[in-house]
């Protein structure tokens, strides 16, 4: 049941001795009042359907117990007590005030990356959409700087962070669109970053259902 799942997830959060802010730290949400989302889920004002992945990955927990209570807490129960955790791998949100969430490797090892480069980012934004969708998590390979054509990266201008795909580089002059026709394309001149800095390419994309 809805309900019972629900008090899994205020379980889980009491187990871990993480408060409600912490708790959606952790899953990634920032903003004003990040706890306000697992108020919400607590008091049964809205439902976290499509995130229970994501909570089960962020904090090794299994998803069987989750949905239907069936099983142990903790994905880790079987064989070595740490054989999860060396599995997977903590990695840094570009914002400052995330807390870093943790990842499969087997998830990631086809991209032969430095995982100490890698950097993850929430969207916030349709700009991308259907390609990248608003709360998806992406990767940033923040060490892939230099542009190359059909190559998305987040780039941060004026403050604010955007996801754009190169639509047309040359020389020092990039078109960069967006997957939703809606928006507009945007011209950089490369040689001057005063406005603008390239993050890092988007190197791997994850969605909950």
């Amino acid at each position: 049941m809805v309900k019972d799942s629900i008090e899994r997830i205020k379980l889980l959060r009491k187990t871990l001795g993480l408060t409600q802010e912490e708790f959606a730290q952790r899953l990634g949400f920032t903003g004003t009042n990040p706890s306000a989302t697992v108020s919400n889920w607590e008091s049964g004002k809205t439902q976290p359907t499509r995130v229970y992945p994501q909570i089960s990955q962020a904090f090794n927990v299994s998803l069987d117990w989750l949905l239907s209570g069936e099983g142990e807490m903790f994905a880790n129960q079987y064989g070595d007590a740490n054989s999860n955790l060396k599995n997977s791998i903590e990695i840094q949100g570009i914002l400052n005030d995330q807390l870093p969430l943790r990842f499969d490797l087997n998830l990631l090892r086809s991209n032969k990356r430095n995982f100490e480069l890698l950097k993850y980012f929430r969207v916030d934004s349709d700009s991308m959409a259907p390609t990248i969708m608003p709360s998806d998590i992406v990767l940033i390979d923040t060490s892939a700087t230099q542009m190359k054509i059909d190559s998305i990266y987040l780039l941060k201008i004026n403050e604010n962070f955007v996801i754009r795909r190169v639509a047309v580089l040359r020389q020092a002059i990039a078109v960069l669109s967006c997957d939703n026709k809606l928006y507009d394309q945007l011209q950089f001149d490369l040689s001057n970053t005063e406005y603008f800095d390239i993050i890092g390419k988007v190197v791997w994309l994850g969605r909950t259902l």
